[in-house]
């Protein structure tokens, strides 16, 4: 810790195996796993055993998930971990073949009688849900033999490209004046008030992907086109795997892209005024994250904005404001500015130890305040739901967003309602515009992408130049022509379009956004900490559309619940406008 500092900016993980990745607790917990796998397959062979092998299976995916996400912690926090590195391929392979395993209990759940199933479901009564719902996914697809053969190719021929991928953009050097920075740390530089410094950046590391390109599309190729390939033999459309892991209906995505594309206008105004303020006449892709106040930067010390978001959140929970705290004392939270860090941020649980750890690049920003207790916001929904049985917790991706994006208006709404002064409350309007534009104009031209893509995809390769055609349309499409210039090599810069574990690792953000927007609506209102508390617990054990009847009566397959929470966006709109005639 640095000397007169509260809270440390590295976090601890010799709670969960001391040693790091070459710790020799961690290596026979990697055997046990092992083991218990075997056990559990000679479990599948014996007839009557079927509830015995589902509560073996819950036990080994806990075990997987705490393995999975220390490998991961030790990955992120040095890419240069050669180890942790050849860990994940360790991880990739367990993960196989409990798939196998978990094919074959879904093959069985598949072909019981309806009545044996039910008298099944009522002796698991906190698993009904997530039973129910693999079987009926089950039965859309493949052949048992086929699907294990799916799980063991998939460990080289699907995960391992964006493994790849992982490895190399970790690695990525950006030069910056006479240094060399890595891709996290030349990121932050965005968000800074030179614009020099941002054009430099943005010019910078486009040459550093441009040189790159085709490992980076061989990886986004390789990715896709085993993904593709399954979902033919499936006879699947590539939107069914993700809708199915978000538990949604493509009514529901449809709805919600719908009314996105009916309100943008007032956003790009935004952009616009922006681009005034700027002394621009209009943004270039480097200006969307530059911070107003005439180039005068907030500067949040860690401490400080540790302090304040327990504060905020301990204003609308205290439940919430006490966990805060404890992940800060407790070592939790990995957010010191230095090289050799993965880019970017995650949020990961550790099951068994009923703990998270927090990942990201703390830059002292407004940006990366919020970025924290975003985070945080994941972590309070693992806190949350660690009560439950294990596959009682698998929520999926667009509702896990729900709790982090809740956390991050929390601390928002309280910053802008602390703040008094028009040019420091215009600045942040503009923070909170800025994440408005990227889940309604940033992740809607990702989508686009994403689709564009897969449909090319189907006939072959796509080259990097064609990749980037795609892009750059799909932006001026998702930004509704507002910029001036655009990244056509953000395919390449994205670790989400790279990701075996999520397929479409975009819409499940806007959804997240928008839906716990209509969360946050009400339980501002209410001040209810027990009913959020409750909707959180119930995110593994429904679909959207089934959470969001029970627990804010509104359908999610008609725009009117979307309308609702965008026409509350377009307020911060209208003030802006009005701070900036001030």
């Amino acid at each position: 810790m640095i000397p007169n500092m509260k809270y440390a900016q590295k976090w601890s993980l010799d709670p969960i195996f001391p040693g790091g990745s070459r710790s020799q607790k961690f290596a026979q917990f990697l055997e046990k796993i092992s083991e218990g796998i075997v056990r559990l397959n000679e479990s599948l062979e014996a007839p009557e055993s079927l509830k015995e092998a589902i509560l073996h299976w819950q036990e080994i995916c806990e075990q997987v998930s705490e393995a999975g996400s220390f490998v991961a912690c030790n990955v992120a926090q040095d890419v240069y971990d050669s180890h942790a590195e050849q860990l994940q391929s360790v991880i990739s392979e367990l993960s196989a073949k409990l798939g196998n395993c978990v094919s074959h209990i879904e093959e069985k759940l598949k072909e019981m009688p309806d009545r044996d199933f039910q008298a099944l479901m009522q002796e698991l009564p906190p698993i009904a849900f997530p039973l129910a719902y693999r079987r009926e996914r089950a039965r859309e697809k493949l052949k048992l033999e086929q699907e294990t053969l799916i799980n063991e190719v998939s460990v080289d021929g699907y995960h391992g490209w964006s493994q790849l991928y992982g490895t190399l953009i970790g690695q990525v050097l950006i030069p910056v004046g006479d240094r060399k920075i890595s891709w996290g740390q030349a990121y932050n530089l965005l968000s800074k008030p030179d614009r020099e410094l941002r054009k430099e950046v943005f010019a910078s590391s486009n040459r550093v992907w441009k040189e790159q390109q085709q490992l980076y599309a061989s990886t986004l190729n390789h990715v896709a086109g085993f993904r593709l390939k399954v979902y033919e033999r499936r006879g699947w459309h590539f939107l069914k795997e993700p809708l199915d892991h978000n538990r949604m209906s493509r009514e529901t995505l449809d709805a919600m892209w719908s009314a996105i594309e009916k309100n943008k206008a007032p956003f790009v105004d935004y952009m616009g005024m922006k681009a005034k303020l700027l002394g621009l006449n209009k943004l270039h892709w480097c200006d969307i994250e530059a911070p107003l106040q005439g180039g005068q930067e907030t500067v949040i010390p860690y401490d400080k904005g540790a302090d304040f978001i327990i504060s905020c959140f301990a204003e609308f929970s205290p439940k919430m404001g006490a966990y805060a705290k404890k992940a800060f004392e407790q070592h939790w939270i990995e957010a010191e500015d230095r090289g050799g860090k993965r880019p970017g941020g995650f949020c990961t649980d550790i099951p068994i130890q009923k703990e998270s750890r927090i990942f990201m690049t703390y830059s002292n920003t407004k940006e990366s305040l919020f970025t924290l207790a975003h985070e945080l916001g994941h972590a309070y929904h693992n806190e949350v739901i660690f009560k439950l049985p294990e596959l009682a917790r698998h929520f999926p991706m667009n509702l896990a967003e729900t709790a982090s994006t809740f956390a991050e208006m929390v601390v928002t709404d309280e910053t802008l309602k602390r703040e008094r002064n028009p040019a420091a409350r215009l600045a942040l309007l503009d923070g909170k515009l800025q994440r408005s534009v990227v889940f309604l104009c940033n992740i809607h031209a990702r989508y686009l992408f994403d689709v564009a893509f897969h449909e090319e995809r189907k006939q072959g390769a796509v080259s990097p130049e064609r990749l980037c055609e795609l892009m750059e349309s799909a932006q001026k499409k998702g930004y509704c022509e507002a910029l001036a210039e655009y990244h056509p090599y953000f395919w390449a810069s994205k670790m989400h379009f790279h990701s075996s574990g999520a397929p479409f690792y975009n819409f499940p953000y806007t959804f997240g956004f928008l839906f716990s927007l209509g969360v946050y609506l009400r339980a501002r209102e209410k001040k209810d900490e027990d009913g959020y508390i409750a909707l959180l617990s119930d995110t593994g054990r429904m679909t959207a559309e089934d959470l969001a009847k029970k627990h804010l009566g509104v359908d999610l397959r008609q725009e009117a619940f979307w309308q609702e929470t965008l026409d509350f966006l377009k307020e911060d709109v209208k003030e802006f406008q009005t701070l900036m005639n001030w």
